[in-house]
Protein backbone atom coordinates (compact mmCIF):
# COMPACT_ATOMS: atom_id res chain seq x y z
CA UNK A 1 0.00 0.00 0.00
CA UNK A 2 1.34 3.40 -0.92
CA UNK A 3 1.60 5.81 1.99
CA UNK A 4 0.82 9.45 1.44
CA UNK A 5 2.66 12.19 3.35
CA UNK A 6 -0.80 13.78 3.61
CA UNK A 7 -1.93 10.94 5.87
CA UNK A 8 -1.57 11.82 9.53
CA UNK A 9 1.20 9.98 11.36
CA UNK A 10 -0.07 7.84 14.25
CA UNK A 11 2.62 7.32 16.86
CA UNK A 12 2.15 4.83 19.69
CA UNK A 13 4.24 5.37 22.82
CA UNK A 14 4.34 4.45 26.50
CA UNK A 15 6.01 7.67 27.66
CA UNK A 16 5.10 11.23 26.84
CA UNK A 17 7.86 12.47 24.50
CA UNK A 18 9.48 15.82 25.11
CA UNK A 19 8.63 17.40 21.78
CA UNK A 20 8.96 21.08 21.01
CA UNK A 21 5.90 23.32 21.07
CA UNK A 22 5.53 23.33 17.27
CA UNK A 23 5.22 19.53 17.05
CA UNK A 24 2.86 19.41 20.04
CA UNK A 25 0.63 22.06 18.44
CA UNK A 26 0.18 19.79 15.40
CA UNK A 27 -0.42 16.60 17.43
CA UNK A 28 -3.72 15.13 18.61
CA UNK A 29 -3.03 13.40 21.96
CA UNK A 30 -5.00 10.25 22.90
CA UNK A 31 -4.50 8.96 26.44
CA UNK A 32 -6.16 6.52 28.86
CA UNK A 33 -5.46 8.68 31.90
CA UNK A 34 -5.26 12.45 32.10
CA UNK A 35 -1.68 13.65 31.86
CA UNK A 36 -0.26 16.65 33.66
CA UNK A 37 1.08 18.30 30.51
CA UNK A 38 -2.09 18.52 28.41
CA UNK A 39 -1.35 22.11 27.43
CA UNK A 40 0.00 22.87 23.97
CA UNK A 41 -1.43 19.88 22.05
CA UNK A 42 -3.76 20.41 19.07
CA UNK A 43 -6.35 18.43 21.06
CA UNK A 44 -6.40 15.94 23.92
CA UNK A 45 -8.86 13.09 24.40
CA UNK A 46 -9.00 10.76 27.40
CA UNK A 47 -10.11 7.33 26.18
CA UNK A 48 -12.18 4.89 28.24
CA UNK A 49 -10.30 2.00 29.83
CA UNK A 50 -10.10 -1.08 27.58
CA UNK A 51 -12.70 -3.77 28.21
CA UNK A 52 -11.49 -7.25 29.18
CA UNK A 53 -14.27 -8.64 26.96
CA UNK A 54 -13.10 -7.10 23.70
CA UNK A 55 -12.07 -9.08 20.61
CA UNK A 56 -13.76 -12.38 21.33
CA UNK A 57 -14.55 -13.14 17.68
CA UNK A 58 -12.41 -13.37 14.56
CA UNK A 59 -10.06 -10.55 13.59
CA UNK A 60 -11.89 -7.84 11.70
CA UNK A 61 -15.23 -8.54 13.39
CA UNK A 62 -17.17 -5.25 13.44
CA UNK A 63 -18.57 -5.78 16.94
CA UNK A 64 -15.11 -6.53 18.36
CA UNK A 65 -13.31 -3.56 16.82
CA UNK A 66 -10.95 -1.76 19.18
CA UNK A 67 -12.40 1.38 20.83
CA UNK A 68 -9.09 3.08 19.99
CA UNK A 69 -9.57 2.21 16.30
CA UNK A 70 -13.12 3.57 16.50
CA UNK A 71 -11.90 6.86 17.99
CA UNK A 72 -9.16 7.10 15.38
CA UNK A 73 -11.86 6.70 12.73
CA UNK A 74 -13.89 9.53 14.25
CA UNK A 75 -10.98 11.97 14.38
CA UNK A 76 -9.83 11.01 10.87
CA UNK A 77 -13.34 11.61 9.51
CA UNK A 78 -13.60 14.91 11.37
CA UNK A 79 -10.23 15.97 9.94
CA UNK A 80 -11.24 15.06 6.38
CA UNK A 81 -14.53 16.94 6.65
CA UNK A 82 -12.78 19.96 8.16
CA UNK A 83 -14.99 19.84 11.28
CA UNK A 84 -12.36 19.22 13.91
CA UNK A 85 -9.05 20.60 14.99
CA UNK A 86 -6.20 20.67 12.50
CA UNK A 87 -3.44 18.14 13.18
CA UNK A 88 -0.75 16.26 11.27
CA UNK A 89 0.15 13.74 13.99
CA UNK A 90 -1.67 11.60 16.53
CA UNK A 91 0.08 10.36 19.65
CA UNK A 92 -1.52 7.39 21.40
CA UNK A 93 -0.11 7.08 24.90
CA UNK A 94 -0.56 3.57 26.30
CA UNK A 95 0.69 1.66 29.35
CA UNK A 96 4.16 0.22 28.71
CA UNK A 97 2.99 -3.36 29.20
CA UNK A 98 0.33 -2.85 26.49
CA UNK A 99 2.55 -1.15 23.89
CA UNK A 100 3.09 -4.29 21.78
CA UNK A 101 -0.61 -5.26 21.94
CA UNK A 102 -1.74 -1.87 20.66
CA UNK A 103 0.94 -1.88 17.96
CA UNK A 104 -0.15 -5.32 16.69
CA UNK A 105 -3.86 -4.55 16.90
CA UNK A 106 -3.67 -1.21 15.11
CA UNK A 107 -1.27 -2.30 12.37
CA UNK A 108 -3.65 -5.17 11.54
CA UNK A 109 -6.71 -2.90 11.40
CA UNK A 110 -7.42 -2.22 7.72
CA UNK A 111 -9.17 1.10 8.33
CA UNK A 112 -6.46 2.41 10.65
CA UNK A 113 -3.81 1.52 8.06
CA UNK A 114 -5.82 3.26 5.35
CA UNK A 115 -6.18 6.45 7.38
CA UNK A 116 -2.82 6.74 9.15
CA UNK A 117 0.88 6.07 8.74
CA UNK A 118 1.95 4.09 11.81
CA UNK A 119 4.99 4.44 14.04
CA UNK A 120 5.82 2.96 17.43
CA UNK A 121 8.10 4.81 19.82
CA UNK A 122 9.73 2.11 21.91
CA UNK A 123 11.87 3.53 24.63
CA UNK A 124 10.67 7.02 23.66
CA UNK A 125 12.12 9.11 20.83
CA UNK A 126 15.59 8.00 19.78
CA UNK A 127 15.81 7.18 16.03
CA UNK A 128 16.82 3.57 16.65
CA UNK A 129 13.70 3.02 18.79
CA UNK A 130 11.23 3.99 16.04
CA UNK A 131 9.50 1.21 14.12
CA UNK A 132 7.42 2.20 11.10
CA UNK A 133 4.66 0.43 9.27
Amino acid sequence: MLRSPLQPLLRIASDLPEWDAEVRAETYLLVFEAVSSEVGWAATKVLPAPSPFSQRHLKGCVCCRSPVAEELGRIAQSRLLGNGVKFTNVLLLVPAEQLDNYWKTLKEDVLVKARFRLEILAGNTTPESVYRY
